[in-house]
């Protein structure tokens, strides 16, 4: 609130009226402000939420962030200013909104228009974006990076080196634009730059719904950018680039961005020791990260590969520690892993399989010879006490049970289930390559 300055004045001066009357002006003014800026948000108007991954971490800035879609009059003079994203004025925007965040613990994380959180513009000026280029700004940072890309509140001091990326801001359809400008002006470093720019903007955008087009229109300026590294020769000098790229593509489980990289950027059928290992690491990566179409994706091309640096398979493992529930996922990576009939070593696998209660996945495993039962093992088992002790001990009691007629004891590891050690015969077909 503007505070009432003492005036000095004549009683005889005419501008001792004028100076009142503005000072009324202006304090009524400071109230209407206030008003407006303390207004309540509604919950039901947050169109996006995200939550941190580590709820528990003292180091996150906010409980929660959103995306607050506004409705404006026709007329409102905010509309004429330009979403700093795709650079269109707010006004031809389909919907438009503010970025909020929340300070207060949710009375629950599954509630949908979470009502349980108080909240706030993230910075005072308010600024409005095209909603859903707010959505995806949100789900790229999420809440431990989330800030106001034109103002930079939300942003710490060690944050500032990593502050915004030149792709977050240019729509695709503009970076294609700055591009043939700088070939027109033959800027060859300004076209190799918005070149990444174009890999980076790819690689992190996964639309859906009525935007879904807008993933053919990434993958075509990709091939496009990738096309001029192969004629130029500058594949080998971008990999480090494309790796990286590459591997939030994966996060995003973007299988048709990965399709593009692996067939344009000599993934496919390659002999190459760097990009077996690329390859190898890929699908840990998707593995780790559950993106279930980008590794099997991936998961076709591994008769191709050279597993000799994976013999404890580090893909199987990232599934089943970190996507236990995942079991679809976990039986893809089996089923290609046993295909390549090769004696893989998996004791640290079976610890989780154990923590998990996967009993299916353990059988598995210990009929393709992959790990022999350890006392170990049964302790832990029997500490947990689920379905996966039952299995330890119907085990173990068959195996006191059988005995040949000389009186030697059955051999527990040659006793296998004929059903679940029956080998998938990989699919070498045609569909099985990319095109």
């Amino acid at each position: 609130m503007l505070k009432l300055f003492l005036l000095v004045f004549d009683e005889n001066s005419c501008a001792f009226g004028v100076l009142v009357l503005l000072n009324i002006i202006f304090l009524f003014l400071s109230l209407g402000l206030e008003v407006v800026n303390n207004m309540s948000i509604d919950a039901l108007n947050v169109v996006k939420i995200s939550y941190p991954k580590n709820a528990a971490s003292e180091r996150n800035k906010y409980d929660a962030a959103g995306v607050l879609e506004l409705h404006f009059d026709a007329n409102d003079k905010r509309l004429k200013d330009k979403c700093a994203f795709s650079q269109y004025l707010l006004s031809e925007c389909d919907s438009v909104s503010a970025l909020v965040i929340s300070n207060r613990k949710p009375a629950s994380i599954n509630n949908a228009h979470a009502t349980g959180n108080e909240w706030q513009f993230l910075c005072e000026k308010e600024h409005l974006f095209d909603t859903e280029y707010a959505k995806q700004w949100l789900e790229l940072k999420g809440v431990e990076h989330i800030h106001c890309p034109l103002c930079k509140t939300g942003v710490d001091f060690l944050e500032q080196k990593d502050h915004i990326e030149e792709h977050d801001i240019d729509s695709m359809e503009q970076l294609k634009e700055r591009r043939q400008e700088a070939v027109k002006e033959n800027d060859e470093y300004l076209v190799y730059h918005i070149d990444q720019l174009i890999l980076d903007k790819a690689a992190t955008e996964l639309w859906r719904g009525a935007n879904a087009h807008r993933n053919d229109l990434n993958r075509d300026a990709l091939q496009s950018t990738l096309d001029h590294w192969t004629v130029k020769r500058k594949m080998d000098e971008f990999r480090p680039k494309i790796v990286e790229s590459t591997k939030k593509c994966i996060e995003k489980d973007n299988r048709k961005i990965l399709e593009c990289v692996c067939y344009r950027c000599n993934y496919k059928n390659s002999k190459d020791s760097d990009r077996n290992h690329e390859m190898l690491d890929f699908i840990s990566h998707a593995a780790r990260f559950g993106a279930f179409d980008c590794i099997q994706l991936l998961l076709k091309q591994a008769h191709t590969l050279d597993w000799a640096a994976e013999q404890r398979p580090t893909c199987l493992l990232n599934a089943v520690k970190y996507h236990p529930e995942n079991v679809e996922m976990v039986n893809l990576i089996l089923d290609k892993l046993q295909a390549l009939k090769l004696a893989f070593v998996c004791d640290d696998v079976m610890e989780q399989v154990i923590k998990f209660d996967l009993v299916d996945i353990a059988k598995r495993i210990v009929n393709n010879r992959w790990h022999k039962i350890s006392q170990k093992d049964e302790t832990l088992a029997k500490q947990i006490n689920l379905q996966m002790h039952s299995y330890f001990c119907s085990r173990n009691a068959a195996f006191n049970y059988n005995a040949f007629d000389d009186g030697e004891q059955l051999d527990l590891d040659a006793w296998e289930d004929d059903d679940d050690n029956a080998a998938e015969t990989f699919d070498d077909d045609a569909d099985d390559t990319w095109e």
